[in-house]
């Protein structure tokens, strides 16, 4: 093998230019790699391998017939720029956007992990993102379609290949950190963690994650901005726009508030000003859904802190349409089971809602308390259960026949049972409610009599325990 000094100093331009076979230009290429890659960016004269620089980027190499001379030579002159770092031996504009559509031409081999060449290409990803060769682009106009390119291929070989995160992560970071950003990147980058992108692509959506989560400083504003103004849109605006951001820019709002929810902040406003002030139907049952989604979210602090969203989604429960109305009535027991500090908010809330005139939301209502409490009991209060206990005379036969079943079911659950004591003021309210359940038996409707009879043999009668402990 050829020593370093001898292949990059003494390497004569007739040696490369001979009509040789693609073995023997694959060997002098390959001790040329070779010697490049032993160098250090501590070189004291990297400038006398300027001539071997520009001879490797001549036409005849870069658009050589052997796949593998072409790789060689991306390696060889990423490391050329490695070499000379932070400057490049060369300047014109044409040519250095050229060269990075080379790199970008043979990172795609990334995505074969069984290639024989795999570890070149590896070899050239890691070269390229150490040295942040492509940061050059914030130095040189219109090369945003370069960068987008490059998004796109990091976000596909990584689906085959997770080992090669950090690299990518640090080679694509630079772009999110800067004025380069503009809204294309943003689209490549934010589309990656929505469905279907997010599930089609689980490595893509860790990638994107963790750039998000670097870069959150400086996406913050940009996002905040862009999201804020969108959000004036109506929704057949935002369907019908030209970027992918706009067109999904609820699921967007939803993913990324998980993923670093500082950065939703100061969208929040804007965005409880669209559920107060939304005209459209479908548009505000679409944005109430948003809120739930979010607030509802295990990790959320939202309701704690009094955010203006929660306060916004909590007077929907009074919106003029039965949809809006129902759908929050539905998110009660999500609320009560997984949000216990949002109790109080939601009593408060349902003062006149368990009354609605709508059927439909009267029974939604009870059927929600009921399911969190049949879950767990004390996830409900007094008050909750005294709405369920009113809807026992509603006039629809449907609610009363919810509330009964309901309470029949919780009686038998928790005050049989005998394992949560009589203590709990809880406990005692739905004990005192077996006299109320059989007063039912008196009103003047064969259906409640013949449930009330049902309930009677399977929920208020301890038929399971043994004769002596039967009330």
């Amino acid at each position: 093998m050829l020593m370093r000094e001898s292949c990059c100093h003494n390497l004569s331009l007739s040696v490369l230019a001979d009509d040789r076979s693609h073995m023997d230009k694959n060997a002098i290429f390959s001790e040329c790699a070779q010697a490049f890659q032993s160098m250090s960016q501590e070189e004291e004269s990297p400038h006398q391998y300027e001539p071997l620089a520009h001879f490797l980027v001549s036409e005849r190499f870069l658009e050589h017939g052997s796949p593998d001379v072409r790789l060689l030579v991306a390696c060889c002159v990423a490391d050329v720029f490695r070499v000379f770092a932070p400057d490049a031996p060369y300047e014109d504009e044409a040519q250095i956007k050229m060269l990075l559509e080379f790199f970008i031409d043979h990172l795609e081999g990334l995505s074969d992990t069984q290639s024989p060449s795999f570890k070149r290409h590896f070899y050239l990803l890691e070269n390229l993102s150490v040295v942040k060769t492509f940061n050059i682009c914030m130095e040189i106009p219109d090369t945003q379609a370069i960068i987008c390119r490059l998004f796109d291929l990091m976000f596909k070989v990584i689906k085959s290949n997770m080992r090669i995160k950090r690299f990518i992560v640090d080679l694509l970071t630079p772009f999110c950190d800067s004025d380069y950003l503009n809204q294309d990147l943003l689209d490549t980058l934010l589309m990656h963690i929505v469905e279907p992108y997010k599930s089609q692509n689980v490595n893509g959506y860790l990638l994107a994650r963790e750039i998000i989560q670097k870069s959150a400083t400086y996406l913050e504003p940009f996002l905040t901005a862009t999201f804020n103004a969108e959000l004036v849109l109506g929704v057949s605006e935002r369907k019908s726009a030209k970027y992918f951001t706009t067109r999904h820019l609820f699921d967007l709002i939803y993913e990324l508030n998980i993923i670093y929810p500082p950065i939703m902040l100061k969208v929040f406003p804007e965005l409880a000003n669209k559920v107060r002030n939304c005209n459209n139907e479908i548009e505000r049952m679409d944005v109430t859904k948003l809120a739930v989604r979010i607030l509802a979210n295990k990790n959320s602090n939202l309701i704690e802190n009094e955010n203006i969203l929660w306060k916004e989604f909590l007077q929907r429960f009074y919106d003029k349409e039965i949809c809006v109305r129902e759908f929050c009535a539905k998110s009660i027991k999500t609320f009560l089971l997984i949000h216990p500090e949002s109790k109080d908010d939601i009593t408060n809330a349902l003062i006149t809602t368990h009354r609605d005139v709508s059927e439909h939301i009267r029974f939604t209502v009870i059927a929600s308390i009921l399911a969190a409490a049949k879950e767990d009991i004390f996830s409900i209060n007094e008050q909750l259960l005294d709405y369920v206990q009113d809807r026992m005379l509603d006039k629809k036969y449907e609610v009363r026949k919810e509330a009964i079943l309901g309470l029949g079911k919780l009686f038998n659950k928790y005050v049989l049972s005998g394992k949560y004591g009589n203590g709990n003021k809880l406990i005692k309210m739905l004990d005192l409610s077996k006299s109320g359940l059989l007063n039912i038996y008196y009103q003047p409707f064969p259906k409640d009599r013949m449930l009330i009879e049902r309930i009677l043999y399977t929920c208020l009668v301890p038929y399971q325990k043994p004769k002596k402990k039967k009330g």
